[in-house]
């Protein structure tokens, strides 16, 4: 379950927008990509582990992207994949 802590501490305001939150959800917004992104927080037998879904597009067509064993490990993944996204779109593409 995400924690009222976890929102204030864990979640970088300058960084994200943020959409949605509720105990087991959070919507994002990166402000460096534009793109959305939704952690669900899945609990079993008192383990927990979230899902992250993400989109390029704000019609809530999200696909999986990855699994995090925490919602620190999830933000790195996030701020991760920006990092590559927009060193990638910065590479000339090979041809050939």
């Amino acid at each position: 379950m995400f924690t009222n802590k976890d929102f204030e501490e864990l979640i970088d305001k300058n960084y994200f927008v943020i959409i949605s939150q509720n105990s087991y959800e959070i919507e994002l917004q990166s402000k460096n990509t534009k793109h959305f992104w939704s952690l669900l927080n899945r609990e079993y037998n008192n383990i927990s582990s979230i899902v992250v879904y993400s989109s390029h597009y704000s019609d809530g067509d999200y696909h999986l992207h990855c699994h995090a064993i925490n919602l620190e490990q999830a933000i790195l993944f996030i701020k991760n994949n920006d990092r590559f996204y927009l060193e990638s779109k910065e590479r000339p593409m090979a041809l050939g």
